[in-house]
């Protein structure tokens, strides 16, 4: 299992704790691989598939992405 900390100034305490939203872990993650709109392009494939009707086009796609320069 993998965690990601972003370290932030919190001046109220631990008691205002929030957890990353969905769009905080998509921004974090760009950053951590220096590929914002990479992350961006998966994220937006994925949420396709399910309407889809053919997947193909989709996955080709998703299976171009091979590493991060």
């Amino acid at each position: 299992m993998c965690c990601f900390v972003a370290e932030q100034s919190n001046p109220v305490g631990d008691a205002a704790y929030h957890p990353f939203t969905p769009d905080d872990r998509v921004r974090v993650l760009g950053d951590l691989l220096g590929a914002p709109d990479m992350v961006a392009d998966i994220r937006r494939q994925c949420a396709a598939l399910p309407e889809t009707a053919d997947a193909r086009d989709l996955l080709r796609a998703l299976g171009s992405v091979t590493h991060v320069h």
